[in-house]
């Protein structure tokens, strides 16, 4: 079973993605804090992180520094959430795949096995 982590996710839309990926034989897991996630990445073993970077801060780029430094590094997948046509110019910098809009299990499905 593949397992995924979201850091930040709408609450509604988690429940659902997590519902509907459960079918396709994943398992996500939601979480808020960045030391949880953290956490979370250094205990567990995840194919998939989805970081939401509607609000691209500091912490995203501390995130990302992080996780890149890791040994067990999963993929990361950032997720736009917020419908714009204009993408920020720091995003422009990652190279990263990006989801944009709401966060689905069709969505995500499709980047995971574009980047395969």
């Amino acid at each position: 079973m593949h397992k995924a982590l979201v850091y930040r996710a709408d609450p509604g839309c988690s429940k659902q993605l997590q519902k509907d990926m459960k079918a396709h034989e994943w398992t996500v897991e939601a979480c808020d804090g960045m030391l949880q996630m953290l956490r979370l990445i250094e205990g567990g073993k995840y194919d998939v992180v989805i970081l939401d970077i509607s609000h691209m801060n500091v912490e995203i780029s501390t995130l990302l520094d992080v996780m890149n430094s890791l040994e067990r590094t999963p993929r990361i997948v950032l997720n736009l959430s917020e419908s714009t046509d204009i993408l920020p110019t720091a995003l422009l910098a990652l190279d990263y795949p990006l989801i944009r809009g709401t966060l689905t299990s069709d969505k995500l499905l499709e980047t995971v096995q574009e980047e395969a």
